[in-house]
């Protein structure tokens, strides 16, 4: 096809045609094949953006300018700086005028201060081409955060060697500079010799682990343990057991080391803001938001309406390569990625789709898909098909075949490998990257690290050669896939994780073979410029650490450049790392284990994950969704019994606090299992108990549950029990199903989801579910609130018991509230028992998902800067023991705990605001200063003008404006600015710096100031006219600094008035403090800690 070209073209017989070379990914020319003008005519200039990136998925300024009937130069006139912007390194490469243009918040993804210093560079390489760029970048730094809010410890990442260096030497009074080594993510210390021996092995270290390797530990976010050796049955005739007490006591020498670190901080502020610098310097990223309302999907089936969240995230799919769409569950996830990968397809920019989906959802996805676009030519493997006389056909099909998508199920996706060829030459660009690093090294030992990395590369491929059985009919890299989407990626999430740490709670030094599989696969495709798109309801499944994995995933680069790629770096820069003794779950005897507890420096973790996060909450509002008021929770007295059995925990929990139980026997986890179980109930844990319907959770709930069967007629629910299950004996199942027939529900509508034992069988079920033919479905979160479809009459849900973590939750939820329920209002129960861990393990969920889901939206408070990571399986002693007696301090303690922090956030924020004041009140009183001076300057203009002005005929202004523009013509770049004529009396100069494109000239009386009138592209009488302009503008602009004035003093006033009120919340956070503490000392939480 061939571009139009031509200035204030108004009819296409009057513009010149001309071809232009095939898009490229970088945003230049491109041919635009099957598009004719007729499909949009020609368009004004605002417009021109939304139909480019409509057509072809990216910035084309030629294309713009066709559709526009205008020339390339209109279009960067009125677009850049606005809407888009050239990458500057891109034009110094190739000096190609109208290439290499994109969107401002494509633009704004990097770190922006790196940006700044790139455009700048270059500005000053191409003077003023690039003044857009850096006052884009001005307008979206996000704020320097104060050092004393940043969390900064030994290791973290962003931290120089040389500060390590010297808070050790003066930690130890050392007369020399240690040497501190870096290198791919690893530390080392180098000393002339050792510290005092007093400090280092006892002050700071012990004995068994001097304070220097202590630090070298923490720096490498190594475990801290001592280890002796027993005698034992084995071929040494020795193991190596943990020594409790003293790694208990090299801990608290680490945490001491770690506090006097801070406190060095602290004390030299010239190191404050050297950090503070070097921290913004890394972490200067900002939350990214795309707008999909320019999208048409023309192709699109016109009877299904896409909400506005589903629109920007096929937006950012389409101008992105790296996408998670983090969007609730039930909220289209299956609609974008399909819509996004039809648009990449007819747009060309992606010819070889591949979309993964779990099997239980497969031909739910796929029918999706074919109703959003009937015409799509899609390849679909279903769990039952690529049997192994089929197999080649199939992969035949998929490397040959021309398919908007090819859609795969899970465990046919998962037994695709990586080809020979594919795998060596990975291991092999990674060791080429070792070998230019031993080049840059910069110690012997680096060195030396480097080589024993690649001599571990080198026996990978021996063996990898040696041992591969390959089959080149099912190798992923053959495929050439362009675009790899993952739906429920969530599943993927447990890679092999290269750590010095040591059971890590949800990571794994040998992660699964699919989950390292999808990594080598995801790596392909980015290698050959492809997309990725993850998506999931649950992404985090229970913790912030989970994000590590993603990261990986999604942004190696950008780990890269922040130096957070090993998970030693990210955990020391985004965590705190505690080790402790935990019950192990399947020996029941004591594991020493590590824990990420603590979470810091939020905002920056925030901004660094959105550049590849698409979040969305489904109470956002967009969506046509049944209305839901917030849970209805029902509580349930507890009997006598539960008094009895709570009295039965505390005498436990005291035994194993005191150790006169072995961990084999009885243990804090198992405490806390038979806890909840009481809680569900009592019969759980005493068989023989009697309880009346209304005692037990299964007959309130059946009571709910038959009040809303016979008022809304034809409507299903839904009941979820984790810690129960069908079975012979006496189950809560069966129980809740008893006094639902009591109630008159016929049993025939009463299903248990376990009873399906294969897919087909389960399939079944759901549709009589959906149907309304049984109308009561009973069942675990794992198989009824994961990839299960059946809303359409689904009226309620209970939660008999609370799940685990807050992605269970979700996906239980997500059952209800989502698109396609026909319900107008749905309801959300909750059963829970008085005076048992209920209460509080819902808390517990509560608060996390609100923390996760705030902090995937990038809404969360820049203020908020640190969170604790709450487990139930990490409940002590005290407090199990608290909450079985039913002692509502436990509640209290929530809830203040919660206030605590809020509070804390809003001093911080009171704090910083309190300090700006601070400073506006001078600069406040200097600027109204300064506008009453331009005031009266401005009054001296009116006066001189109305003095000097005269009637000028054409004649004049015809000779007084080609002057001008003579004169400009010699004045590019010039360093001083020149006075050129006179005219009415006032001064016409000629400025310095002027660029050919911007030519303007600067108006003044004699010692006033100076007023700017643009003449670019302007006859000489229209110049003069301008200048006219200025001139009589003189009354208005005085107006707009009067109104100016006002504004000011007002600000004054309201600063002063704030400064007055000083900081409300100290007093606050001091109260809550000192309650927080009142409590912890009545449940003697502090005692049992320090007991550990």
């Amino acid at each position: 096809m061939e571009y139009i070209k031509g200035n204030n073209a108004k009819k296409l017989g009057a513009v010149e045609l001309f071809d232009v070379e095939e898009l490229t990914s970088t945003g230049t020319s491109a041919s635009i094949s099957n598009y004719k003008v007729e499909d949009h005519g020609i368009c004004d200039i605002e417009d021109s953006l939304a139909l480019c990136l409509d057509t072809l998925g990216k910035v084309d300024i030629h294309y713009m300018a066709w559709l526009s009937a205008s020339d390339e130069k209109e279009i960067i006139n009125v677009h850049n700086g606005r809407t888009i912007v050239q990458r500057p390194e891109k034009y110094y490469k190739d000096r190609l005028e109208y290439d290499n243009w994109v969107l401002i918040v494509d633009y704004l993804r990097g770190n922006l201060y790196r940006l700044m210093k790139r455009a700048s560079k270059l500005n000053m390489i191409f003077p003023g081409r690039f003044d857009a760029n850096i006052r884009v970048i001005k307008q979206a730094m996000p704020e320097r955060p104060d050092i004393t809010d940043v969390h900064a410890q030994l290791g973290s990442s962003w931290i120089d060697a040389k500060y390590v260096e010297a808070f050790i030497q003066d930690l130890f009074d050392l007369s020399f500079r240690p040497k501190v080594l870096r290198c791919d993510g690893q530390w080392k210390i180098k000393l002339a010799y050792m510290p005092v021996y007093v400090t280092n092995n006892y002050t700071y270290g012990t004995e068994r682990m001097s304070a220097i390797r202590i630090i070298e530990h923490t720096l490498n976010a190594a475990t801290i343990k001592i280890m002796d050796e027993v005698p034992a049955d084995t071929k040494s005739g020795y193991k190596k057991v943990t020594n409790k007490e003293l790694t208990y006591i090299a801990q608290s020498k680490q945490q001491l080391i770690m506090r006097k670190f801070s406190q060095w901080i602290e004390t030299h502020p010239e190191i404050q803001a050297s950090l503070a610098k070097d921290y913004y310097e890394t972490y200067s990223y900002i939350t990214k938001n795309y707008d999909g309302s320019y999208l048409r999907l023309k192709d699109k089936n016109p009877a299904v309406t896409l909400y506005a969240h589903q629109l920007n995230a096929i937006a950012r799919i389409i101008l992105t390569r790296n996408t998670v769409l983090c969007h609730d569950v039930g909220s289209g996830k299956t609609y974008c990625y399909a819509a996004a990968v039809h648009e990449l397809y007819r747009m060309g920019i992606s010819k070889k789709n591949m979309i993964v989906v779990p099997n239980n959802v497969f031909n739910d996805a796929v029918r999706s898909h074919r109703f959003l676009y009937p015409q799509d030519n899609l390849l679909t493997i279903s769990p039952d098909d690529f049997k192994p006389e089929d197999r080649l056909a199939t992969i035949n099909k998929m490397r040959d075949g021309d398919y908007t998508a090819i859609y795969i199920a899970a465990s046919k996706f998962d037994m695709l490998g990586m080809s020979l060829d594919y795998q060596i030459e990975a291991l092999s660009d990674e060791y080429d990257e070792l070998s230019d690093k031993r080049n840059q090294a910069d110690s012997r030992w680096a060195e030396t690290q480097l080589k024993k990395k690649q001599q571990k590369i080198s026996k990978k491929n021996d063996k990898l050669v040696e041992e591969y059985e390959e089959d080149d009919r099912d190798c992923f890299d053959k495929l050439g896939i362009t675009t790899l989407v993952i739906d429920e990626v969530h599943n993927y999430k447990n890679v092999s994780i290269e750590t010095s740490l040591e059971n890590v709670v949800g990571m794994h030094k040998s992660g699964s073979h699919r989950a390292d599989s999808l990594l080598d696969k995801v790596r392909q495709v980015q290698k050959t410029g492809g997309r990725i798109v993850f998506a999931t309801g649950t992404l985090l499944t229970n913790s912030i650490s989970d994000l590590y994995v993603f990261q990986r995933f999604l942004q190696p680069h950008t780990m890269d450049d922040c130096s957070v790629s090993t998970f030693g770096e990210w955990a020391n820069t985004f965590g705190s790392i505690t080790s402790s003794f935990e019950v192990d779950v399947t020996s029941q005897d004591f594991r020493y284990m590590t824990r990420l507890s603590h979470f810091h420096n939020l905002p920056e973790l925030m901004a660094l994950f959105s550049g590849v996060c698409d979040f969305y909450h489904i109470n956002d509002g967009d969506m046509q969704l049944p209305k839901f008021n917030g849970y209805k929770d029902i509580v349930v007295n507890k009997t006598a019994y539960h008094d009895d059995y709570n009295k039965e925990i505390v005498a436990r929990t005291d035994l194993c606090r005191k150790g006169r139980v072995s961990p084999k026997d009885d243990n804090i986890l198992n405490i806390v299992m038979d806890g909840r179980k009481s809680a569900l109930d009592i019969r759980m844990v005493i068989p023989d108990a009697f309880v009346s319907e209304n005692e037990c959770k299964a007959g309130v709930c059946a009571r709910e549950v038959a009040e809303l069967y016979y008022a809304h007629p034809g409507t299903t629910q839904i009941i979820f029990c984790d810690l129960s299950t069908p079975k012979k004996e006496w189950n809560v199942y069966d129980e809740i199903k008893r006094y639902l027939v009591k109630r008159g529900i016929p049993a025939k509508e009463i299903a248990y989801i376990q009873s399906a034992k294969s897919d087909t069988k389960k399939n079944k079920l759901l549709r009589e579910f959906e149907e309304g033919n049984i109308r009561v479905m009973i069942g675990s979160t794992q198989m009824l609130g994961v990839g299960v479809n059946v809303q359409k009459n689904l009226l309620a849900l209970h939660h008999i018991d609370a799940p685990w973590r807050p992605s269970d939750l979700s996906q239980r939820e997500g059952r209800l509230i989502r698109q396609g329920n026909l319900n107008p209002e749905v309801f959300i129960y909750r059963y829970m028992t008085a005076g048992s861990f209920d209460s509080y393990v819902w808390q517990i969920l509560e608060n996390k998902q609100h923390f996760i889901g705030s902090f995937l939206a990038g809404s969360m408070s820049q203020f908020h800067r640190d969170e604790t990571d709450v487990d139930m399986v990490m409940l002590d002693y005290s407090e199990v023991k608290a909450l079985a007696i039913g002692n509502p301090l436990i509640k209290e303690r929530i809830e203040t705990a919660n206030t605590l922090e809020r509070t804390k956030i809003s001093r911080r924020q009171r704090e910083k605001q309190l300090a700006e004041l601070t400073s506006d009140v001078p600069n406040l009183t200097k600027d109204i200063q300064r506008q009453q001076a331009k005031i009266a300057g401005v009054e001296q203009d009116i006066e001189f003008y109305d003095s000097h002005k005269i009637s000028l005929d054409e004649t004049f202004r015809e000779h007084v404006g080609q002057g001008i523009l003579n004169a400009l013509v010699t004045n590019n770049m010039k360093t001083k600015t020149k006075l050129h004529t006179l005219y009415m009396g006032f001064e016409i100069h000629l400025p310095k710096d002027m660029h050919s494109t911007d030519r303007h000239i600067l108006v003044r009386r004699k010692g006033g100031e100076f007023y700017r009138v643009d003449v670019q592209d302007k006859s000489p009488v229209s110049i003069t006219r301008s200048i006219d302009g200025v001139l009589r503008g003189f009354t208005r602009r005085r107006e707009k600094l009067e109104k100016g004035l006002l504004e000011m003093t007002r600000k004054l006033d309201i600063a002063k008035d704030e400064l007055a009120k000083g900081n409300p919340y100290t007093g606050e956070v001091l109260a809550l403090e000192e309650r927080l503490q009142e409590i912890d000392d009545e449940l003697n939480v502090d005692d049992k800690r320090k007991e550990k």
